[in-house]
């Protein structure tokens, strides 16, 4: 089977998005599908751009990046008063605009032209571009696509990340047009596929849910007991996700080093037990995760998506603390069934108890949950494209 993927950011940017992407593509590839990359061109000094090997042999479609958008994007180099301003633009960009700042590469897809047939193409967000590159190359190539398969990250009109309500109309529209044009729809979360299919009123099998995978187990070596446990938060945190909880029962509690490594609009102190670091590349991020006890994930405040990290760090062999809202109730359902977490409240008083208790659930035996595997992945999303040809 060949199959076109579609991502307005190329596949080595490392963004959550394409964490999630890399093991479904890997996934397809080893039971033997061919797949051909469709972007944006990369930057290669972009912020987040690193070099992916495994992809590097792909046929790909790039779209010609454009100048004004090169100078304006995060760079590796910028000083700080430079991504001050980059950053201040783009938050203003977002709060007028539905889509992101790659929209404008949405018309610039029309000069794609497909070298061959392929069965499926399935366009990834975030970027919610994607889906709308990938309209337009449909438009130009109907005749060299069997079935379109979107793939959301976020749901668009109920996006936590949307800036301003005055938008949510516009944007739950511009989602229902999409849907629309889809042959299958794919999320990410169980609860998000009840709420999308109740909002837009999508027909029977049109919409499922498939687990975020992990590209393969990853087996650490026992921790050397130091008399602390560590615990590492990665991923960025903000106003809806709370990670206050943590950070203030960590800093009560001396028998444990919590490393927090993510992007912010909060501003926290180190503590002589909390280290604070932004993003950093994967090699790194790898290391963190191998020298870490305790894995920690916390789910966002409000709405039905579950970030990445829950389905990512299954792929190990460390215990994974989930830190849950009152609001999380079928979240919270979903992963007990699996017995793979350690599930509590967002509330320092019930984190510091569970900090109490590490002792007792580090030396339980844990083992990479295999159903969120990228080969699971892939076999059920080329059983969704088998349903449509």
């Amino acid at each position: 089977m060949k199959i076109l993927y579609v991502t307005s950011m190329a596949i080595e940017y490392n963004t959550s998005a394409n964490i999630r992407n890399r093991p479904l593509i890997s996934g397809l590839m080893a039971l033997g599908h061919d797949v051909a990359l469709l972007s944006v061109e990369s930057q290669h000094d972009a912020s987040q751009w690193e070099a992916v090997a495994s992809f590097s042999s792909l046929d790909r479609y790039e779209i010609p990046l454009r100048e004004a958008q090169a100078r304006a994007s995060l760079k590796k180099g910028d000083s700080s008063s430079v991504l001050y301003i980059k950053k201040l633009l783009g938050k203003l960009f977002r709060k007028l605009a539905i889509y992101d700042s790659r929209i404008i590469y949405a018309k610039d897809a029309g000069t794609i032209e497909l070298g061959e047939y392929y069965d499926a193409l399935i366009s990834s967000s975030d970027p919610k571009s994607s889906h709308r590159i990938a309209e337009t190359v449909l438009k130009k190539n109907r005749d060299k696509v069997g079935c379109w398969i979107q793939y959301w990250g976020d749901p668009f009109a109920s996006d936590i990340n949307l800036m301003a309500s005055f938008k949510d109309r516009k944007a739950r529209r511009e989602e229902a047009r999409l849907l629309a044009l889809s042959d299958r729809v794919v999320y990410t979360s169980p609860m998000t596929l009840d709420a999308m299919k109740k909002a837009f009123d999508l027909p029977e099998g049109k919409a499922v849910f498939i687990p975020t995978s992990y590209a393969e187990p990853r087996i650490y070596p026992a921790t050397i007991h130091q008399g602390y446990h560590s615990l590492l938060y990665t991923g960025d945190y903000h106003q809806d996700r709370d990670i206050m909880p943590l950070y203030h029962a960590a800093d009560e509690n001396k028998n444990v080093r919590l490393s927090i490594v993510g992007n912010s609009n909060i501003e926290l102190s180190e503590r002589d037990n909390i280290a604070i670091t932004k993003r950093v590349p994967v090699a790194q991020l790898s290391k963190l995760e191998e020298d870490a006890d305790v894995l920690v994930c916390i789910l966002n405040k409000k709405g039905t998506q579950i970030p990445g990290k829950a389905f990512h760090y299954a792929a190990t062999n460390r215990p994974i603390l989930m830190l849950y809202e009152q609001s999380s109730g079928p979240i919270v359902d979903y992963f007990e069934k699996t017995g793979r977490y350690v599930l509590v409240p967002n509330r320092k008083d019930a984190i510091a108890k569970t900090l109490d208790r590490l002792d007792t659930i580090c030396q339980k035996t844990w083992e990479p949950y295999t159903p969120y595997s990228s080969e699971n992945a892939a076999n059920t999303f080329v059983d969704i494209i088998r349903t449509c040809l």
